[in-house]
């Protein structure tokens, strides 16, 4: 596989996240940095593929994700974003796709769909019940 820069690895990582996280039963997480950046690093630390995404690494790994949230509505040609308001809700960016199909349209070597599944309930089990909200 190509190398890919850091903002790429960002991207993906993002994309992956909120639809794991939609398919978790979750249609927002708190959007307040401190709660949203613990979840990231923690869910990112204990990931067992985390590796395989060599830019995102170190104490400041959790910031950029946040970061990469912040700005995934933004970016041209995404799969999936969120929507970062009072609540950091992911959507799928084209409403005629299913949760699977932009998971399997994030499948590499680096992460089945399966691996961002475990991202996505990792992510979502370092949330208080509070900062969750399900549909």
């Amino acid at each position: 596989m190509p190398s890919e820069s850091k903002d790429q690895q960002i991207r993906w990582i993002v994309e992956a996240l909120a639809a794991a996280t939609l398919a978790q039963g979750v249609s927002a997480v708190t959007s307040g940095k401190q709660a949203l950046e613990s979840s990231l690093g923690s869910a990112w630390r204990n990931w067992d593929r985390a590796a395989a995404f060599p830019s995102i690494a170190g104490f400041h790994a959790s910031n950029m994700l946040w970061g990469g949230l912040q700005r995934s509505d933004r970016r041209r040609g995404a799969v999936a974003a969120w929507d970062m308001q009072q609540w950091a809700a992911p959507y799928l960016v084209n409403a005629h796709w299913e949760v699977a199909d932009v998971l399997e349209m994030r499948t590499d070597g680096r992460a089945s769909a399966r691996d961002w599944l475990a991202l996505g309930a990792a992510f979502v089990a370092a949330f208080n019940d509070s900062e969750v909200q399900r549909p």
